[in-house]
């Protein structure tokens, strides 16, 4: 008797609802051997002395290094497109040049 197999890369229904959004212009991090520790805020004097006020963090986020590694790769992936557009752009629209492959 042939038994099914699990299929594993099945996509999980995502809800936002309870999701809080912050805006945040600073982040520090943190390593223990398990996890990798994520603490975001707002700094009012990113660009100098402006105001009297201190770095307010508002959100932590830990997680795994497994998980940290493909927020990693995500992040990577993300900043590449984003400097293609603004390579893009500042070329006048033309695709960014790309680089010579050797014959096949």
């Amino acid at each position: 008797m042939e038994s099914a197999s699990p299929v594993l890369n099945e996509a999980a229904e995502i809800s936002t609802e309870k999701m809080e959004i912050h805006y945040s212009n600073m982040v520090r991090g943190l390593m223990t051997p398990e996890e990798v520790i994520l603490d975001f805020g707002m700094n009012p004097n990113i660009g100098g002395k402006i105001v009297d006020e201190k770095i307010s963090m508002h959100s932590r986020i830990i997680m795994s290094v497994s998980s940290a590694v493909r927020l990693h790769q995500l992040l990577q992936a993300i900043l590449t497109k984003r400097q293609e557009a603004v390579q893009q752009a500042a070329s006048g629209g033309a695709p960014a040049p790309q680089a010579a492959q050797p014959p096949a």
